[in-house]
């Protein structure tokens, strides 16, 4: 973030204004006649240059209930995001308690993390428990049970995006500010009569916000709780019978619950809200088994099979209530205060955002499944394995006539090393190979046009169809993957690897297409032909020093994964995956024989064949950079090259230090946040000097402006290069901000993820304590420490993995504890 101008677009050779004080203005601002200002309506920092002898007055400053009334600051930075944050604090427990006998085992665990935000008014709350037991009542008869509870509740967890609906001050200043703002003078943000004060009002005399609230208040005047609940049971009885027959029989069910709770107050450019979401699920499987293993041939043939039969059902519900056009009474945050009718939102949209969907809307999901399946296993002399397993499923999402598919699988495997048993150095040796096939469905009520309740004209209701055509004979989608690899152990154990190569095709694959306005709808389901993957993955670690009281040991793993569009339904060559537009469009696509997610941008900087920015005279006669805006243009494509992880652990006597990093190389992603903080003035980019010595915000004539290289078009057709000066409003605001291009990046990074330090106590000091102690260890721990390498300034691509549009990152945080473990 530059640090020379301010806030404004007076330009840097700009004059602050001089205020004089006039009739209809406050008494009060007598004082402060002859003071300056600035525009504090304009939310970027194209204003004057920064000079510490020049005083003027903040937008607080004219506020008569604030402490800062008619109070001057001097004409400098002040805008330090340090001051949006506090210091977070997670607080971890964990019991556990066990006991085993001849007959039956325990193990009941219970944890709690307390979690206080580095946001103000933010934090979360964990729990889980764990309850599992095993006992024998019979001879035969082995039962057991487990019961998993889950709960997590988050108070204003901040999310990606700026303004808001994104409870996200700090990635909003980092797109639009004034870096001449002092915000620790908006801590106390409310006004005597209730409403807010803010950085950006519409003018001295207008405290109105302009765009921008006080980020104190986002962060206190959103409320922004969701909690979430978890529980899985879970039982199991076997009964062996003769022959080493077993049969069985396991139910699971997993139930969800979940509530939201949304209030916002006062903010601007929005009605005061209460939102709430709640929504239960269950999620029942019944598995009955019979399975069956045996040895043959003195013992050297071993032999297992299974038959299972399976049923699903699951359950959802939902419903959404909010206010609308605001409440009666403010800060009673209840439906019944709503001063329109409240509403309901649809099932899909997202839970912060504040479009209105349909009236108060309870809604039903119901899915059943039913499947056959088998096994079979076969090993020869620890040697020789064979894996084969069939699968036909039943689901109630897909059409009568294709709701049936059979899938299956094949896996050979040779243990090696039992070739070589005189090789010493030779500790394992594994290779392998299989085929498989899985079988996905559609997801409830796909199949048919469902009816939604609409808008109510008086005392007329309304329904509205699904917009989406339906293809009534869609399949399944199935998988099909091929793998071989290989496993090693060598050297006594002191250096291991694994090697892994696949192929996954994926055919039918369900996809949404837009389709033409004149059908009548806006797009259409349909199965699409067929995706490929294919890649790598390889694992190597070792154990270079390894004594009694030294050790040292180093893995890394890497993999290359190329996810392709193979073929598509006839008449299609593509389909969008991921786009978003401000002044042009920036699409992800699915191609025909190409990677998938390819970028293309609809408006880019105009070029020659060899990439070189065409330049041409304007009116004024200087040359200027061009753009095209009618060519799409192809500017890269999502999928890393590779990705990986490194890890380290040196241990010295009872010391051990160990450190993680992941990685990844390539993969473009597009950067909202560099975008508008170039666009805005607060990039770094924006200021300093260009190669001339003279101010990128200077005068052209004065050696100022952007440099920018290009060519210029000769009469023949052919390009000369070119150099010239761009004064920088004009080209970071007005030409490249309103490109995609410039601000695609390669997702390249190399991040640490853990760094610890751990003191483990050594044996015969916890026999001198006499407590009973079993083991016991305390160490330092740092979670995701540095950020070591990254082609990219601002934003952190570590949190981009898998996504194209980084729109405004929460703060990255980085947290440093003790864990202390006792074991009796």
């Amino acid at each position: 973030m530059q640090k020379e101008y301010g806030g404004g677009a007076y330009g840097a050779d700009g004059e602050l204004d001089v205020y004089h004080w006039k009739e209809g203005d406050p008494e009060s601002y007598k004082q402060l006649d002859g003071k300056k200002y600035y525009d504090y309506a304009d939310d970027c920092s194209w204003g004057p240059r920064f000079d510490s002898n020049i005083k003027y007055l903040p937008a607080i400053a004219w506020d008569e209930t604030s402490p800062y009334f008619g109070q001057e600051d001097t004409w400098t930075s002040h805008l330090d995001m340090n001051d949006l944050f506090q210091t977070g604090v997670a607080d971890n427990t964990n019991v556990s308690f066990e006991r085993s006998g001849k007959d039956f085992s325990s193990r009941i665990s219970l944890s709690n993390m307390n979690i206080k935000g580095v946001n103000p008014n933010s934090g979360a709350i964990r729990r889980y428990a764990n309850i599992k037991t095993a006992f024998t009542p019979l001879k035969n008869l082995r039962v057991s049970f487990d019961y998993k509870y889950t709960y997590k509740k988050n108070h204003n967890a901040a999310t990606e995006g700026y303004g808001t609906e994104s409870n996200n001050p700090y990635s909003d200043l980092l797109q639009w500010g004034q870096t001449n703002v002092n915000l620790k003078q908006y801590k106390n943000y409310t006004r005597p009569d209730g409403t807010f004060r803010t950085w950006n009002i519409k003018d001295y005399n207008d405290f109105t916000p302009a765009f921008h609230d006080s980020p104190y208040a986002v962060y206190n005047e959103i409320n922004n709780t969701n909690t979430r609940e978890f529980h899985v049971l879970a039982g199991d009885i076997e009964y062996s019978l003769p022959y080493n027959i077993k049969v069985g029989f396991k139910t699971t069910a997993n139930l969800y619950n979940f509530y939201q709770l949304y209030n916002r107050a006062g903010l601007t450019g929005q009605t005061d809200i209460h939102k709430q979401w709640q929504r239960k699920s269950y999620d029942v499987y019944n598995q009955g088994r019979i399975t069956w293993d045996d040895k043959f041939i003195n013992d050297r043939l071993s032999a297992q099979a299974a038959i299972f039969i399976e049923n699903r059902n699951y359950h959802y519900e939902g419903m959404d209530v909010f206010t609308r056009d605001g409440l009666l009474l403010p800060g009673l945050f209840r439906t019944t205060n709503s001063y329109g009718l409240s509403g309901g939102d649809d099932a899909s949209t997202d839970a912060t955002t504040n479009e209105v969907g349909d009236y108060d809307k309870a809604y039903t999901r119901r899915e059943k499944a039913q499947s056959l399946f088998g096994t079979v296993t076969l090993g020869w002399d620890d040697t020789y394995f064979v894996d084969a397993s069939l699968r036909n499923d039943w689901n109630s999402t897909l059409p009568t006539d294709n709701n049936s598919y059979l899938y299956g699988g094949l896996s050979v495997a040779a243990v090696a090393s039992n070739w070589f048993k005189q090789a010493k150095w030779l500790d394992y040796w594994k290779l392998r190979a299989s085929f498989a096939q899985v079988g996905s469905a559609l997801t409830p009520y796909r199949l048919s046009t469902v009816y939604n309740f609409g808008y109510r004209y008086g005392s007329t209701a309304s329904m509205y169809g699904n917009p989406q055509l339906i293809d009534k004979n869609i399949k399944p989608t199935i998988t099909t993957s091929y793998e071989i690899g290989t496993e090693f152990s060598v050297l006594g154990n002191r250096l291991w690897g694994d090697i892994n190569y696949y192929s996954r095709d994926t055919k039918n694959q369900i996809i949404s297409t837009t389709v033409g306005p004149a059908s009548g709808y806006s797009s259409r389901l349909m199965n699409a032909g067929l995706i490929r993957n294919r890649g790598y993955e390889i694992s190597l670690g070792g154990k270079p020093i390894k004594t009694k009281n030294y050790e040292w040991t180093i893995e890394a793993n890497i993999a290359h994964n190329e996810n392709k569009l193979v073929e598509l339904a006839p008449g299609m060559t593509r389909y969008t995956l991921d786009g978003m537009s401000f002044f042009s469009y920036l699409y992800s696509y699915a191609e025909v024989g190409k990677p998938m997610g390819a970028l293309y941008v609809t408006r880019s900087w105009q070029t020659n064949e060899n990439g070189d920015i065409i330049l041409k005279k304007n009116k004024a006669g200087n040359l200027m950079p061009q753009i095209d805006k009618t060519t799409e243009k192809y500017i890269g494509n999502m999928q890393p090259k590779l990705t990986g992880g490194f890890s380290t652990a040196v241990r010295v006597y009872d010391f051990t230090l160990r450190a993680s990093c992941d990685f990844r190389v390539g993969g473009k992603f597009a950067s909202v946040t560099n975008m508008w903080l170039e666009g805005s003035g607060l990039g770094s980019a924006t200021a300093g000097t260009n190669d001339r010595g003279g101010e990128i915000r200077g005068d052209i004539s004065e050696n100022g402006g952007v440099r920018v290289d290009g060519v210029v078009a000769n009469e023949d057709g052919t390009y000369s290069p070119a150099t010239t000066y761009v004064e920088a409003n004009t080209y970071f605001q007005g030409l490249k901000s309103t490109l995609w291009e410039p601000y695609v990046y390669d997702g390249s990074y190399i991040k640490m993820r853990e760094l610890s330090l751990t003191y483990n106590m050594p044996k015969t000091l916890l026999n001198q304590l006499h407590i009973g102690l079993q083991s016991a260890s305390i160490a330092f721990v740092a979670t995701d420490p540095f950020l070591l390498y990254s082609k990219v300034k601002n934003v952190d691509p570590s949190e981009t993995d898998g996504t194209l549009f980084e729109q405004g990152q929460a703060v990255s945080t980085r947290s440093w504890g003790f864990t202390v473990n006792l074991t009796f």
